[in-house]
């Protein structure tokens, strides 16, 4: 089996990512910031330690990306070899990623946008982008969950940065922001119901724009319950307004955000729902969906699918690079990473 280094592999998600490899045989070790047992000190912020990667066929970065960007050492392992899987789930962050300059002599592979959005949302958008006959000319995303559940410090460190970062869509093959962070709605169909939604600035767009090619991608959040809609827009027109002040209201809605999802809503799990739509209201409209009963572990699993696909790679398969996750493996078999092993 792959020998893995988790990074983060001590909080709220790297925790469950760490177990849920283990239970599937694979040899993972964590890395912490600070000696701890059992765990190897990688930093980060700190070149000096980059070296301990080299250990590793694989590296998960399940750490907080926005309070520790990981360009640093995604260079290190573009220069130097090995493959990194990136779970940051930020649109700055991502779209940064992506920018990167690769070495034409580059030896490591990198996939970001690896999870369940991003990761299995972006390759069920570009199963139903490829389902037509008639190409694509519109796609959708809808991602349905409830905010009331449990979460880590970096995802609430994230939510509340996202308050401040403009909703973003492609519009006939435009890059297109709104003023705030909530964008235009739509009433999208999960499992049979429809639900309203609302454009966010999510890294789901970019990676979807990229492996897709669609000139039209729009994403959407369909909150549970659907009235906390209007309370994550109040949100949005206040950071706006008060944008002029981001860092400390940023460090306000955090510590806010962590007394709430971190601590007393910890243990509380939320039902997450994918559906892609293409080419909506047309005669060409298709649409597949996932679901997920625990949204929390479903996250670890994400990151199972996509560590058995890139086992199931020949060696003459696997080629240096940063990709997004949906440009190298396909929705069916990121699936079939899901499946139980036999």
């Amino acid at each position: 089996m792959t020998t893995i280094l988790i990074l983060g592999g001590f909080g709220f998600y790297g925790t469950r990512v760490a177990q849920a490899l283990r239970e599937r045989g694979h040899e993972v070790t964590r890395a912490s910031r600070r000696p701890r047992p059992g765990a190897v000190v990688l930093d980060l912020t700190d070149p000096t330690t980059f070296a301990a990667l080299a250990d590793f066929e694989l590296v998960v970065n399940c750490s907080d990306s926005v309070g520790a960007p990981p360009d640093a050492a995604i260079a290190h392992v573009l220069a130097h070899g090995g493959t990194w899987m990136e779970m940051g789930a930020d649109l700055v962050g991502t779209e940064r990623l992506l920018a990167m300059p690769v070495p034409q002599d580059s030896k490591g592979e990198v996939f970001v946008g690896v999870g369940v959005f991003p990761g299995l949302s972006t390759a069920l958008a570009r199963a139903v982008a490829e389902s037509g006959e008639h190409g694509c000319q519109r796609l959708e995303l809808g991602i349905r969950l409830s905010p009331l559940s449990g979460a880590g410090r970096a995802n609430c460190a994230l939510m509340a940065e996202s308050l401040f970062v403009p909703a973003l869509r492609y519009e006939h093959g435009k890059r297109t922001t709104s003023r705030s962070a909530m964008g235009p709605a739509a009433t999208l169909t999960f499992d049979g119901q429809p639900a309203p939604a609302n454009n966010f600035a999510l890294p789901d767009t970019t990676l979807i724009e990229r492996c897709t090619g669609v000139p039209t991608v729009t994403t959407y959040f369909a909150l549970v319950p659907a009235w906390l809609r209007f309370d994550f827009g109040a949100l949005a027109w206040m950071a706006w307004l008060l944008r002029f002040a981001r860092r400390p209201l940023v460090w306000l809605l955090t510590w806010q955000m962590i007394l709430l999802r971190a601590w007393l809503l910890r243990r509380v799990e939320t039902r997450v729902q994918l559906v892609a739509v293409a080419d909506r209201g047309t005669p060409h409209e298709r649409s597949q969906g996932l679901s997920f009963d625990d949204g929390q572990q479903s996250t670890a699993l994400g990151v199972v699918a996509a560590v058995r696909a890139w086992e199931r790679l020949p060696p003459h398969e696997r080629r240096p690079g940063l990709f997004g996750l949906a440009e190298r493996f396909t929705l069916e078999e990121l699936r079939a990473g899901l499946e139980p092993q036999g």
